[in-house]
């Protein structure tokens, strides 16, 4: 899985927070990998977001 634009991440952030609203050990093995992918993705947005913000100021 892979995000692309900030839509898709507010999306799968929304995603994550039902996930941990209905609590983890409740999850299926489907919702387990969906979840465990959406924690992926979101971290490699936010990692590219932030260096390319700190690219922009010079850091």
């Amino acid at each position: 899985m892979k995000i692309t634009s900030k839509e898709e991440y507010e999306d799968a952030k929304l995603r994550l927070d039902f996930f941990i609203g209905v609590g983890y050990e409740t999850l299926d093995d489907n919702e387990e990998a969906e979840f465990e992918a959406l924690l992926d993705a979101t971290a490699e947005y936010e990692g590219q977001h932030f260096n390319l913000v700190n690219i922009e100021i010079g850091l």
